[in-house]
């Protein structure tokens, strides 16, 4: 599922720069890195690149995308009606 693709994916792309890095430049290291703040802006956003590309691909979703998809449809409804409220 989509939760177990996403997972997969970041933690081989992960192990790919560590290798990278050993084997050709620790400049490699900032995939790690761009990796690691992807990993923490999807825990605050429910934005996921990778995910999107997954499920472009047909991957079906997991538990975890579903329940991060209708929180954030919640909290865009409760954004768009307290902006709804204090519009004159």
């Amino acid at each position: 599922n989509l939760d177990r693709a996403v997972m997969a994916f970041a933690g081989i792309m992960v192990l790919v720069s560590v290798l990278l890095a050993y084997t050709l430049s620790p400049l490699w290291m900032w995939l790690t890195v761009f990796v690691g703040l992807n990993l923490f802006q999807a825990s605050l956003t429910g934005f996921c690149p990778a995910a999107w590309l997954f499920k472009l691909l047909g991957v079906p979703a997991g538990q975890h995308f579903k329940k991060a998809m209708a929180m954030k449809t919640l909290i865009t409804a409760a954004m768009l009606s307290a902006l709804a409220a204090c519009a004159p």
